[in-house]
């Protein structure tokens, strides 16, 4: 919950240099939020080189909230998608691009209400690189892009009788990953267990 200081706290806190602008962000039990929707998902495979698969989110909201008689209720409808594409090169073998494969994904939320506004939309876009090599694929050679366009941000539109606030806040950037991993061993667990219920009987083990 936000809301602008009141006078008496701002004599308060006058000593500690604070705007009488300021706003104050609190966290109350103001009522409830109900979500009604659904959710479709669609994989496709076009050979055994490529697939797609997309996802849609739709949900309206409806949110109950008072705080000392004041009304703040909301409601609206909102959705996300989401788009993961995997692409597995067809190369010949001992060529660079043999066991390679390419995944993007992609992401959007639409502007969602909340009591007092709603939050802005947002969207981010990741891309990875991967090379499989060495005997028996043990070793990955992984390439990543998390947010592409680097424009993965979130941000706040509170819309009250008292006060316009538009903010924006975020916590990562485009960043840019090389991960290295190699298998040990045989990763192929065969776990036995004695039959006939009894303890030190020798058993024969099941396999």
């Amino acid at each position: 919950y936000s809301d602008t200081i009141t006078a008496a706290l701002y004599q308060q806190l006058n000593n500690a240099a604070i705007s009488p602008n300021a706003i104050l962000n609190t966290f109350v039990n103001a009522g409830v939020t109900n979500r009604y929707g659904a959710e479709i998902t669609l994989q496709q495979s076009f050979g055994k080189q490529f697939d797609i698969t997309p996802s849609v989110d739709l949900q309206y909201r409806t949110v109950k909230a008072r705080i000392n008689n004041l009304n703040l209720d909301n409601q609206g409808f909102n959705w996300n998608a989401n788009l993961t594409m995997n692409y597995r090169t067809n190369a010949k073998p001992k060529t660079l691009l043999y066991n390679t494969s390419i995944q993007f994904n992609g992401e959007y939320e639409s502007p969602t209400v909340i009591p007092q506004g709603r939050e802005i939309a947002q969207y981010n876009a990741d891309l990875a690189l991967r090379k499989d090599f060495l005997k028996d694929k043990k070793g990955t050679l992984t390439f990543a892009v998390n947010d592409i366009f680097n424009t993965n941000k979130r941000g706040t539109i509170y819309d009250t009788e008292r006060f316009y606030q538009d903010s924006y806040r975020r916590w990562n950037v485009r960043s840019y990953r090389l991960t290295f991993s190699y298998k040990f061993g045989d990763a192929k667990f065969n776990f036995g267990r004695r039959s006939g219920g009894g303890q030190g009987g020798g058993g024969d083990e099941e396999k």
